[in-house]
Parts: structure tokens; sequence; C-alpha cells
């Protein structure tokens, strides 16, 4: 698996993991997975399995099922917590062009009393941060548009500009290479998490905050 852009602000992100996965899971049922790409006009993956048929409602009852997980059980990541009071109040702007990463980190941070802003891309990132103060930001490295240094620098040259308190940014991505890690630093972040992430370091910052303000 390749990208054919490889740039940081592509529009179209993945390293090809859920493909391996995908395959390994087929496989695992006796199927076969295969695709068929071409540059330019797109991809197309399909699988084949020799799977006994299943009633319409069946299908229906196997997504409602996920969906109550989703909703009701899914746990808040981490085992450090901190009262609704010291959180409630304190805004958080969330970037990711990953809608379910981006719902996950959403979904913590509520249940922690925080009211969140969320941004699909690095230059409504940007938007939102014009628009009002945040108390935590969190940016997605690679992101269409911009990216998350991108919209680093742009807050951090406003704020100067300006004469503004820096906000706590963390820097977010899948790969903790050096090289990364020093461009979210040299940009102006505060720090920088590894996906998944792990909700404690996200408290950890917001509790900091919290005994700022």
């Amino acid at each position: 698996f390749t990208q054919g852009d490889s740039s940081t602000t592509r529009l179209y992100q993945g390293t090809g993991l859920g493909t391996t996965i995908a395959k390994k899971l087929v496989a695992l049922m006796g199927g076969d997975l295969q695709v068929q790409s071409e540059k330019g006009q797109g991809s197309c993956f399909y699988c084949s399995l020799p799977l006994l048929p299943a009633s319409e409602q069946r299908l229906w009852d196997t997504w409602d099922m996920m969906e109550f997980r989703l909703r009701e059980e899914l746990p808040l990541r981490g085992e450090k917590t901190m009262t609704q009071h010291a959180m409630h109040g304190l805004k958080v702007l969330v970037a990711d062009d990953d809608p379910i990463g981006l719902k996950i980190i959403r979904r913590n941070l509520l249940r922690s009393g925080c009211a969140v802003t969320t941004a699909v891309n690095g230059r409504e990132a940007w938007q939102w941060a014009q628009k009002q103060t945040y108390d935590l930001i969190l940016l997605d490295m690679q992101m269409p548009y911009w990216d998350g240094v991108a919209v680093t620098k742009a807050i951090r040259a406003r704020e100067a500009e300006h004469k503004e308190e820096a906000v706590p940014i963390i820097g977010l991505s899948a790969h903790a290479l050096d090289e990364i890690v020093a461009r979210c630093m040299q940009a102006g972040m505060t720090t920088f998490l590894t996906k998944p992430i792990q909700m404690d370091a996200v408290l950890d910052v917001l509790e900091q905050q919290c005994q700022r303000t």
C-alpha cells in the first residue's frame, strides 16, 4: 500500500494497516480479499466469504447492538478522573479528519464536563480558533488543507501579534518519529501524543490548565 500523495495536507489518509487487518479477518473466515486499483481512477476492494444467509432483521439487530455499545457502554479511556466541577466550562477544540477518533475524544471530554468544538480539517480548526478563545487545542498532524503544524504556527503568530497568553496545544499523530515530534515543538506546540490517544495524558494538561485559571 502506498499513498499517491505523500504530503501532510493530503485529502486522503491511511497507511494500509486497515487493509492488512481486513485481509487477515477475511482469511480467518475462509474467504479472500482482493483489490482493483488504478491511479487517478480509484480503487475497488471486494471479498468473498463462505457464509450462511442471514435475515434482514438479524442484520439490523446486529447494527443496533453495536450502536448501543458505542453509545452506552464504551468506557472512559484511562483511569485518571477529574470532577466535572473542575472541568466544567473549559473550552476544548479538537481537530482530526478521522471521524471515529474524533468522536471518541469528543465523547470522553464531554463526559469530563468540557465544552467541545470539533473540526474535520486544519482550515476549519483555524477558523474556529479565530472566533473564540480555548483552554486547550488538540490538533492532528496530518489533515486536509492545513496540517497541525500550519494551524499551530498561525495561532502562535496571532497570539504574539495581540500579546495574548499562549493556549496549550497538543499535537496528535500515529507516528512518533523524532522529526515529527521536533516539527511539532518547533511550531510552538505544548506537547505531543501518539495515537491511539490515552485520555489520561489529555486530562493531565487540562488539570494544569485548571490550576492556572
